[in-house]
């Protein structure tokens, strides 16, 4: 089974969402593949309430209990591809962790954080995401 582990700042917004995003396209797709999410500067905070609208709105994938944790060694090895919103995410976790250089991908374009941003932006971000995560790990648009 594939493991990803999405990676953003605070694990609040973007990586919540791509985590819950990737889980619904899993189960979608009948895929043998789990995610999980980190981030670099988590500090066990709840899924931002947007976040959690705009996964269940458009998704039907609940991350309402989900809670931010940091990036850690066990993490980082447990993971067989890490997926980061930003290079400044993927250059934090090579500078702690090198020894998953070969797992990094790293959004194409960058996730742009919708932190503290209305209802819409969080909608537009879990778009962006929802077609980077079903072009790289499901193939479908």
């Amino acid at each position: 089974m594939k493991k990803v582990l999405f990676v953003c700042t605070g694990n609040t917004c973007r990586s919540a969402m791509a985590e819950g995003i990737f889980k619904a396209l899993a189960k979608r797709c009948g895929a043998e593949a789990s995610a999980n999410s980190c981030g670099i500067m988590a500090d066990g905070s709840p899924a931002c309430d947007n976040a959690i609208l705009a996964v269940k709105e458009l998704y039907k994938e609940d991350i309402s209990s989900h809670i931010s944790k940091n990036a850690t060694k066990e993490l980082i090895d447990s993971a067989d591809e890490i997926f980061t919103m930003t290079q400044n995410h993927a250059a934090y976790l090579l500078a702690y962790f090198p020894e998953c250089a070969g797992k990094l991908t790293i959004a194409n374009p960058q996730i742009t954080d919708p932190f503290m941003q209305d209802l819409t932006v969080y909608k537009k971000c879990a778009e962006e995401l929802y077609l980077q995560i079903s072009e790289r790990f499901f193939k479908e648009n």
